[in-house]
């Protein structure tokens, strides 16, 4: 079986999001089986482990929003690592002795 990867998850979601505003019957669709509606719109599926929900906020008063991945989080980078992508540099990286 051919699985998506992360960068071809998250197209395939906007394309289900892009998709479900324009087709209600995809739109119920996509909420009924997110993973379905994520391989129908990109011909892969769904990695095992992870299951996708989609949900209409549509005409209710009760919004639900994902907040972000708490910080310290493994897919996060450390602060040195950081600095060494932002073009910072340390002591020894820069050729100076501290």
């Amino acid at each position: 079986m051919n699985y998506l990867n992360e960068t071809e998850l998250e197209s395939a979601i906007r394309e289900v999001i892009k998709r479900s505003v324009v087709d209600p019957e995809f739109r119920t669709y996509a909420m009924k089986n997110g993973n379905a509606a994520i391989a129908k719109a990109s011909g892969k599926s769904v990695p095992n482990a992870t299951t996708i929900n989609f949900v209409s906020n549509h005409g209710s008063k009760a919004k639900m929003f994902v907040l972000p991945n708490p910080a310290g989080s493994a897919d996060l980078l450390s602060e040195e690592a950081l600095e060494q992508v932002a073009g910072g540099c340390t002591a020894t990286s820069c050729g100076t002795s501290a």
